[in-house]
């Protein structure tokens, strides 16, 4: 998987017959408000006319799951929703700093370790270190990814049903879900076997952080 893929968004155009405050009004009434610790709804997140920001409600905790922002414009008796989907702006920034440090731990150690700057009297296999650290990182991004990766598609059909819209302009290889895939990700998590394979990552990502701790020490 291309890291800088994690990064990126996807794109698509909603047409709706009724106007920007009624659309707003519509995703409000649909979305319960981040702060709102037992909500029903099927959307976190806030709608008004100035635009929406919202996620798919889950029964687990996942940073890095598909958000939605959009910003209305009045055409003719109706609206277009330009819609945005990727992870939270604040998640983006917590993964580029977290990656950005690895990289830079990383090199750094290496540089020392090659020219033999004074302290590098430690095991080469330090290097390793900020290399699980960055590998660690890249996996948990990609699971939370992974497990989102029908919230793009749950979230433009609830929001195209609330405001009456029809999809005028979208991606290719655009997900599309039935209509029981929409019922069933309304009401439930995660699959077992899906929270298996996420367990078993870690578990893994735990025993790979152990080894590197054991063969790091003094060069004898």
């Amino acid at each position: 998987m291309n890291p800088f893929a994690l990064f990126a968004s996807r794109t698509a155009t909603l047409g709706s017959p009724l106007s920007p405050q009624a659309c707003a009004e519509r995703i409000a009434a649909i979305t319960d408000g981040p702060l709102v610790l037992l909500g029903t709804r099927p959307l976190i997140g806030s709608a008004t006319a100035n635009g929406v920001r919202v996620r798919r409600r889950i029964n687990y905790r996942n940073s890095f799951q598909t958000a939605l922002s959009a910003t209305f414009e009045t055409q003719g008796a109706g609206t277009i929703i330009r819609c945005r989907f990727g992870m939270m702006p604040l998640v983006i920034v917590f993964l580029a700093v977290w990656m950005g440090l690895a990289l830079l731990a990383g090199a750094g150690l290496a540089v020392s370790q090659m020219t033999g700057s004074p302290g590098s009297e430690t095991s080469p296999f330090i290097v390793l270190f900020p290399l699980g650290f960055l590998a660690f990182g890249f996996v948990m991004a990609s699971v939370g990814r992974s497990l989102g990766r029908k919230d793009e598609a749950y979230i433009l059909e609830t929001v195209r049903a609330a405001t009456e819209a029809t999809v005028v302009e979208r991606e290719p290889g655009y997900e599309t879900l039935t209509a029981e895939e929409m019922e069933d990700m309304t009401r439930r998590g995660p699959t077992s076997r899906l929270m298996l394979a996420v367990v078993m990552a870690v578990l893994l990502l735990l025993g790979l952080a152990g080894w590197i701790f054991s063969r790091i020490g003094p060069v004898s």
